[in-house]
């Protein structure tokens, strides 16, 4: 940096031209606008900017080219579905070896049955198509299900609403539905299609529906809803950036920058990410595509939004195209690098859960991230260079030459804001209240309740969900994946009278709609369907109220599952062993190991980023400062979204996967805020204390940041346009999050406590006589 005399305001790195020479001074070659700061800036950086400037239309070129190789050589992302609830639960859980018990048994498994065939009528169904129903189920009921072609039912088991069979029932028989089991080689393009033929065969009277549910069809229907999605969300997406980046910066040329390098950076990405998946025999869920598609757009975007900045100043201050370009690439660059480190391996640590979901989308962000921070620090500043004073054509504002005047003339409210923050007593105060706001926030959490949602997340206009309200208006929400009780003690078969008791105890629980056992064969189906041949095993089919999936059902068959040893004794089958199996306990189990996941996410996402922080700061307390900041701003973000989702907006609980994916997401890009406003008070207490520091850097920060933010938000909250339930959640928190991130955390709540942490905040690095440049161009 150009030497300055004690009494000067500090200068904005970057933003001062040359001091002229004296007049009395002797002809000397002309001095370029801030080389004296270029040559504080460490060799490495220095040398990386010189390149930038100097070699853009070649980098340009190799991008571009590169691009076109990933897209004709490289296999495409390619995901066709999202992954389904099985995925979406650890191997090796209690309900996961019970349904392998059951298969081995019974010869199937209720949770196996990928679709069901639902026929619904406001009226009976006449019993001479009830008999027909059935006729077509022992029709496909083949002795060797192997051998069953893999788009053709091996196995239907038919259940209609009479008497006895569901309480709840208003009219008897008015809903038939046949669970329908496949073989193993079965794909779930191939269940789509013999469900959909079975249901077209399906007899039905005049005024009936009949439709298509369950995992398999919900999970087809959501990928295809994501996929038709995809083109709309892009567009928007790139219109919302190119709105905001032009009024923010004035000029329609200068969102060209952003949108090109995100367009590079998705035809990269998309592949990479498809040929890695390929390499790897990876499934990646679809539900990663639209994320990917606003992350990269919103990242490149960040930090193209710091790139634009610096050169816009430095353009205006007089200095050359690739003067500026120079310097501010050389600055800007090791921010980006700690920026987008500090994002991957935050995302990266998802590959800590138990659940296979959470393999497939850290990676896959945080890859998309990488590429993306390489096309920022490469392909954008090439070509802002490239484009030059055109960039930000028409508005490219003249600097005064006193850089005090215009930081009173811009920022007079950040800069009292930065004063007062900078007392002591002040920033106190100000931790206090910040704090305390985001403890109310984060107090919404303990109302949190977590669903799969996997077929009540889809629209009510689709096919899958429409069947399902069919179903439930016959049997109750829970038929689309009733609940299996296996029961296996010698001679249990045999034990009428007590299995009988215990159906009457199970009926008269809480959150149970209805039984169906060896005491009711609906349609004199074989008994073979509820016990074994040996008579040592049984099996009960247990219809909850609510939808098998969600919050409700949950706590009704924890509640259930808690109170079955006594049930079962008293009914006097003391010496039978007892397991669970289907959508419910699955579902408790992906929700029990995501509240595992949390802590160990949490911790190994905290440790990553701490060490890729410290790397870069030099320093210990700063970076636990921010986590723990960033934590708070978590805590309340995902509050709010609780209070938001399951209050006016009537949702009876949230996805159980999105907090963690958002959360890990939202903390690592605040990390993109958090080097920024660090760097510049770092920058500042050279040679002066915390207070001060502050004061002369949050002015210059805050506005980049505000930019930054109010981009990143709004490309995440596009996301609501997907007509999934997980996305508009995902929105939401994102959009929310990086708001509370940028304007309490970063803004305040973080500058408050550096001034009260003072020198040691930085300890053990002492900046002190040293000249190190930090980004913050």
């Amino acid at each position: 940096m150009s030497s300055r005399q004690p009494s000067s305001p500090p200068a904005s790195p970057g933003n001062e031209a040359s001091r002229p020479p004296p007049a009395s001074a002797p002809p000397a070659p002309e001095v370029e606008p801030g080389a004296g700061e270029f040559s504080s800036v460490p060799w490495p950086w220095r040398l990386y900017g010189s390149l930038t400037a100097h070699l853009g239309l070649p980098i340009i070129a190799a991008w571009i080219a590169a691009a076109v190789v990933a897209v004709m050589f490289l296999p495409d992302f390619g995901a066709a579905s999202g992954f389904g609830l099985i995925q979406l639960v650890p191997s090796n859980t209690p309900a996961l070896r019970a349904q392998a018990t059951e298969q081995r048994l019974f010869g199937s498994s209720l949770a196996d049955s990928p679709a069901l065939v639902v026929e619904h009528s406001q009226r009976s169904i006449p019993t001479a198509t009830l008999v027909r129903i059935g006729r077509q189920a022992q029709v496909v009921d083949g002795s060797h299900p192997a051998a069953a072609p893999p788009d053709q039912p091996s196995f239907a088991l038919p259940l209609v609403n009479v008497p006895g069979l569901i309480s709840t029932a208003q009219v008897p028989a008015t809903t038939a539905v046949t669970f329908l089991f496949f073989p193993s080689a079965a794909l779930s393009g191939d269940i789509t299609v013999g469900a959909d033929r079975y249901a077209a065969a399906t007899p039905r009277p005049p005024g009936a529906s009949v439709g298509v549910t369950g995992p398999v069809p919900a999970q087809i229907t959501e990928g295809n809803l994501i996929e038709n999605a995809l083109v709309v969300l892009e567009i928007v997406t790139v219109l919302v950036i190119a709105v905001l980046v032009g009024v923010i910066f004035r000029s329609p040329v200068a969102p060209l920058v952003p949108l090109a390098g995100a367009g590079v950076s998705y035809m990269v990405a998309r592949h990479v990410l498809g040929w890695g998946a390929h390499l790897l025999g990876v499934e990646i869920p679809s539900q990663l595509a639209p994320i990917m598609i606003v992350l990269i757009l919103g990242v490149v975007t960040d930090y193209s939004v710091f790139t634009l900045t610096g050169v816009r100043a430095r353009l205006g201050a007089g200095e050359r195209r690739s003067i500026a370009l120079r310097n501010s690439s050389s600055r800007v660059v090791p921010l980006v690098i700690a920026a987008a480190l500090t994002v991957a391996a935050g995302t990266i640590a998802l590959i800590g859960a138990n659940l296979d979901f959470f393999h497939a989308v850290g990676p896959g962000m945080a890859v998309a991230v990488i590429i993306s921070g390489l096309v920022s620090i490469s392909f954008v500043p090439a070509l802002v260079g490239v484009l030059g004073r055109l960039t930000f054509w028409p508005h490219l504002p003249r600097r005064p030459a006193n850089p005090s005047t215009r930081e009173v003339e811009r920022g007079g409210a950040r800069r009292i804001v930065a004063r007062l923050v900078g007392r002591r007593w002040a920033a106190a105060i100000t931790v206090v209240v910040c704090v305390a706001a985001l403890l109310v926030g984060a107090s919404g959490l303990t109302h949190a309740r977590l669903g799969t949602n996997v077929i009540t997340g889809l629209p009510s206009s689709s096919g899958p969900r429409q069947a399902a309200d069919a179903a439930a208006a016959g049997f109750g929400p829970g038929i689309v994946g009733p609940t299996t009780l296996i029961l296996q003690g010698r001679g249990v078969a045999s034990q009428a009278a007590a299995l009988g008791r215990l159906e009457a105890a199970i009926r008269r629980s809480p959150g149970v709609s209805a039984v169906v056992g060896p005491g009711e064969l609906p349609l004199n189906f074989a008994g073979s369907a509820f016990t074994t041949s040996s008579g040592n095993a049984v099996r009960l089919f247990v219809v909850l109220r609510d939808d098998p999936y969600d919050s409700a059902a949950i706590g009704s068959f924890t509640g259930l599952q808690q109170r079955m040893p006594r049930v079962v004794s008293g009914a006097g089958l003391r010496s039978a062993t007892i397991a669970w199996s289907g959508a419910t306990p699955a579902a408790a189990d992906a929700v029990a190991a995501t509240n595992t996941d949390i802590w160990r996410v949490a911790l190994l996402a905290a440790l990553l980023m701490s060490l890729v922080l410290m790397v870069y700061f030099r320093a210990v307390p700063a970076p636990l400062l921010l986590i723990a900041s960033s934590a708070l701003g978590l805590a309340a973000s995902l509050g709010v979204f609780v209070v938001v989702f399951q209050g006016p907006l009537g949702y009876p609980d949230v996805t159980f996967f999105v907090p963690v994916t958002a959360g890990v997401l939202l903390v690592s890009l605040g990390a993109d805020y958090s080097v920024f406003v660090m760097g510049r008070i770092w920058e500042e207490s050279r040679g002066r204390d915390m207070a001060a520091a502050v004061e002369a850097a949050l002015p210059r920060a805050s506005r980049a940041v505000s930019i930054a933010a109010v981009t990143l938000a709004a490309s995440f909250a596009v996301l609501a346009l997907v007509p999934v339930q997980p996305f508009r959640e995902f929105a939401f928190i994102m959009g929310v999050g990086v708001l509370i991130d940028a304007f309490l955390v970063r803004s305040f709540l973080l500058p408050a406590l550096l001034v009260l942490a003072g020198p040691r905040a930085f300890w053990p690095h002492r900046k002190a006589g040293r000249r190190r440049s930090v980004p913050g161009a």
